[in-house]
């Protein structure tokens, strides 16, 4: 990734910078964690430094005296956000995340939301070198693998290349000694000539976070996908001429849909050295 093509993506994300700290993809006083995170974990995979003292208070004013957040994905975003900023939360957050494992419950969450909650978790765990107790261990790694399918992905009431995903990630994450053989059969069962990936098997159209989650897996699976063309046609035909990415061509371009786009590419270049191709 280089010339113009990056630069139209870090003038696009700049754009978005809040005069207050923090970023917004709508171009408003109004900055986000969620924003802030995508925009900031984008910059650094393009190799592009920033000091912002602004955006930096804007994340440490995210988490509680206690140590807490509001939820899961606000102490993600800060924390990584702070990370990629070269600092870190005022408070130890581990008190507050173990809690969350504590009482992990999938109940009035969607099932990706579920799982998307358990993979920001963990991997907060992961670093910071939280040992996850084996009471919380055994029941999330229970819920993920009810999850499964006979089709060998993971999702319900049918498997997805999203949950496929996020299950694989966590699983790969705490070391679980689980068959992968399974998911990589329903991973290739997605692969499409025209899209790269599906969501699930025959069923177009494809958007860009479908790309993402087939390249996810087959990173960690180490597999090679059969239309690696394919899939960045479909990323790079994602861009706006403003620079930001949208889910599929032609769409609303988002800081979320920017890092999703950009990330991929990077799992792209990164099987592409794991498996010696020019």
């Amino acid at each position: 990734m280089q010339g113009d093509f990056v630069g139209r993506t870090i003038h696009y994300i700049l754009e978005r910078q809040c005069r207050s700290g923090g970023f917004c993809f709508y171009r408003l006083e109004e900055p986000n964690g969620a924003d802030t995170y995508f925009a900031l974990a984008t910059l650094h995979l393009l190799g592009k430094k920033i000091d912002d003292s602004r955006t930096l208070q804007f994340l440490k004013n995210a988490q509680a005296s206690d140590g807490s957040y509001h939820n899961p994905y606000q102490a993600y975003y800060a924390f990584k956000g702070l990370k990629y900023l070269g600092s870190r939360p005022r408070h130890d957050p581990r008190p507050y995340l173990r809690d969350q494992l504590q009482h992990f419950t999938a109940k009035n969450s969607t099932l990706e939301t579920a799982l998307k909650r358990l993979d920001y978790l963990t991997d907060l765990c992961k670093e910071l070198n939280i040992v996850i107790p084996p009471r919380p261990l055994e029941n999330i790694v229970d819920f993920i693998m009810g999850c499964r399918n006979e089709d060998g992905g993971f999702g319900k009431p049918a498997s997805t290349l999203l949950s496929s995903a996020y299950a694989t990630r966590i699983l790969k994450r705490l070391a679980t000694s689980t068959d992968s053989s399974g998911v990589l059969k329903f991973l290739k069962s997605c692969e499409n000539s025209v899209h790269g990936f599906l969501n699930v098997p025959d069923m177009a159209p494809s958007f860009l976070e479908h790309i993402h989650a087939g390249l996810t897996i087959s990173r960690l699976l180490e597999y090679l996908p059969r239309h690696l063309d394919a899939c960045y046609q479909f990323i790079v035909g994602c861009q706006d001429p403003n620079g930001g990415f949208a889910r599929i061509s032609h769409g609303l371009p988002s800081l979320a849909d920017t890092f999703l786009a950009i990330h991929s590419l990077t799992i792209l270049d990164a099987l592409g050295e794991t498996f010696h191709l020019s």
